[in-house]
């Protein structure tokens, strides 16, 4: 990246729909946005929205808990003690917000320091520009 910019050389960054808004401040929507990121889980919570009790007992049982699989493969807790406390099915939609709100904010660090890096111009001061 450092060649190509000291270089004036044109630079492909080829970065999902989703972190290009986010850089933009446009809004970021699940079920238009995520899909590109993980689909198979889209259409997972998408399912357990209308599952009914005794599909959603079946499937999860006492397994679901409150945690969630992120893109580098870690697991977080999405509340407090969240792998120990198991999910019942009343409380499915607060789950299906939470793991949404996880995965759609993974990267807020990443993406903020992307915008904020921008480049610096020869004087040391810093454009605005990315």
């Amino acid at each position: 990246m450092g060649a190509a910019l000291r270089g004036r050389e044109l630079l492909v960054l080829a970065l999902p729909g989703i972190v290009w808004k986010q850089l933009a401040g446009e809004e970021v929507k699940w079920s238009k946005d995520f899909p590109a990121v993980d689909s198979v889980l889209v259409k997972l919570l998408e399912a357990m929205e209308t599952m009914d009790k005794e599909t959603f007992e079946y499937k999860f049982g006492n397994e679901l808990t409150y945690t969630t699989v992120l893109s580098d493969q870690s697991v977080v807790d999405l509340k407090p003690d969240g792998s120990n406390t198991v999910v019942q099915y009343v409380n499915r939609m607060e789950l299906i917000q939470l793991v949404q709100k996880a995965r759609l904010e993974e990267n807020k660090d990443q993406v903020t320091r992307v915008f904020n890096g921008g480049v610096k111009e020869k004087s040391g001061r810093d454009s605005g520009k990315l």
